[in-house]
C-alpha cells in the first residue's frame, strides 16, 4: 500500500481479520442474526452444510434449528413448578425398559427388558453415538425410558417417544425409527433419506395419490414420487409418517392425537405461507376435497411440498437436528434433576445385592452391553 505507513497496513489487517472472525466463525453472532427469523429466512442466511454431522456444537445447534426445543422447554418449566425430579421418581416407575446412566459422555445400562423387538437397541446405539460425537461436555443424568407407541401416559420423569397434549409429565424423546426400524425394511434412517433423495431429486411428484392404509403400513421410497400423500393419524401417529415427510410432497392426514418431539414444527394452516402439511376432519371426512382443491392450486401444492422439503426434511429431521435435540435434552433434564446418578444396581426386593456388570454390582458400559446384551454376569 503505497503512500501509507506499515504500521497502518498492520492495524487494518488485523481489523480486517478481527471483523471476519467475529461474524463469520463467532456461533454466538450468528445466533442473534437468527433471532426473530422464521425457518425461510433462516435457510437464506444460514446453510446446513452437514445433516448427517452430529457434533454440532450448543452454539450451532440453536442457529440451525431455533424450534426444535420448544416441548422439551415446556417439559423443564413443569418440572421447575413441581421442585424437579428426585431418584424416588424413578424408583416408582413400573411400566419401563430402559434405565440408563449417562456419566462422563459414556452410556451405561442399568436395566434392560427385552420387549418390543429392536427398539431398545435402536435407541441405545443411537444414543451411544450421539454422546460420542460430542464435542462438548454433557452433565451426567439417570433416565428411565418406556419404548410403547404411547408410552406411560402421566407418568412422573418417564422418557418416551409420545404423549398427549395433557400429558405434561412425559420427556419426549426422538422415536427409534430415527436411527433403523429393521422389521420394517427400514436399515438405517440415513440410507432412506439418501434413497428419497435420489427419488424426489429436488423436484414435487407427479399428481398421483397414495393412501396409507394402516398405522402400521411399510414404506418405500417409491412413495415419494407421488405428489399426494395420506395417513391415517387420528388414531396415534402412523409407523411410516416420519419417514412421508422427509418427501418432496404434500403430505395429508388427520389431527394428530400423540405428539413426538417435532410435531409442533408441522404447520397445517392453510393461510399460513409457511404451511408444510395438510390435517383433514379424517381420511374418510374431508381428504378428497382437499386434495381436489390442492390439484386445481399447482402453486399452494408446491408450495407446501417445498416447505415440508425445506424446513423438516432438511433441516428439522435430519440427524444433525436429532443429535442437538438429544444433547439439549440432556442438559433440560439435568437443570431439574435433584440426586446425583449412580452406576451402582439397586438391591433385589429381598435385599440381595446385585451381579452387575462381571460381578461389579454395577451399570454396565453401553460397549459390553452391546456384545451381552445384558447387564448381569459374573466373570468366566
Amino acid at each position: 500500500m503505497k503512500g501509507f505507513p506499515s504500521s497502518f497496513v498492520t492495524i487494518s489487517v488485523l481489523a480486517l481479520w478481527t471483523f471476519i472472525e467475529l461474524f463469520l466463525f463467532t456461533p454466538g453472532v450468528m445466533v442473534q442474526q437468527s433471532q426473530g427469523l422464521d425457518d425461510n429466512q433462516i435457510n437464506r442466511t444460514l446453510v446446513l452444510k452437514d445433516p448427517n454431522h452430529l457434533g454440532l456444537t450448543e452454539s450451532e445447534c440453536l442457529s440451525h434449528f431455533p424450534r426444535l426445543y420448544e416441548e422439551l422447554e415446556n417439559t423443564t418449566a413443569f418440572y421447575a413448578s413441581k421442585e424437579g425430579v428426585f431418584l424416588s421418581d424413578l424408583d416408582s416407575i413400573e411400566d419401563y425398559h430402559i434405565r440408563i446412566v449417562i456419566q462422563n459422555n459414556t452410556l451405561y445400562v442399568k436395566e434392560f427388558i427385552h420387549d418390543f423387538g429392536t427398539r431398545g437397541m435402536s435407541v441405545l446405539y443411537h444414543l451411544h453415538q450421539i454422546l460420542s460425537f460430542s464435542s462438548e461436555a454433557l452433565p451426567d443424568v439417570e433416565m428411565v425410558i418406556n419404548l410403547r407407541d404411547k408410552g406411560s401416559p402421566r407418568t412422573r420423569a418417564v422418557f418416551s417417544f409420545a404423549k398427549q397434549e395433557v400429558d405434561a409429565w412425559t420427556w419426549l424423546i426422538p422415536d427409534f425409527r430415527f436411527h433403523s426400524w429393521p422389521e420394517g425394511g427400514i436399515i438405517t434412517y440415513q440410507r432412506l433419506r439418501e434413497q428419497i433423495g435420489l427419488v424426489s431429486d429436488g423436484t414435487v411428484g407427479n399428481e398421483a395419490v397414495y393412501h396409507s392404509q394402516t398405522t402400521k403400513s411399510r414404506f418405500s421410497p417409491d412413495i415419494c414420487r407421488n405428489k399426494f400423500i395420506s395417513y391415517d393419524t387420528n388414531n396415534g401417529s402412523p409407523s411410516s409418517l416420519l419417514y412421508a415427510l422427509n418427501c418432496k410432497s404434500v403430505v395429508f392426514g388427520g389431527k394428530l392425537e400423540w405428539k413426538q418431539h417435532f410435531h409442533h414444527i408441522l404447520d397445517s394452516d392453510n393461510d399460513s405461507p409457511h404451511q408444510n402439511i395438510v390435517f383433514v376432519p379424517s381420511i374418510k371426512n374431508g381428504l378428497k376435497e382437499a386434495i381436489a382443491s390442492l390439484k386445481t392450486s399447482k402453486e399452494r401444492a408446491d408450495k407446501i411440498a417445498e416447505n415440508l422439503w425445506n424446513n423438516l426434511r432438511n433441516r428439522y429431521l435430519t440427524p444433525a437436528a436429532t443429535s442437538c435435540y438429544w444433547r439439549k435434552l440432556i442438559h433440560q433434564y439435568a437443570s431439574v434433576l435433584k440426586f446425583k446418578p449412580s452406576l451402582q444396581l439397586k438391591k433385589w426386593s429381598d435385599g440381595r445385592q446385585r451381579t452387575g456388570a462381571a460381578g461389579t454390582g454395577k451399570a454396565v458400559p453401553y460397549e459390553s452391553f452391546m456384545l451381552l446384551q445384558k447387564v448381569e454376569w459374573k466373570m468366566y
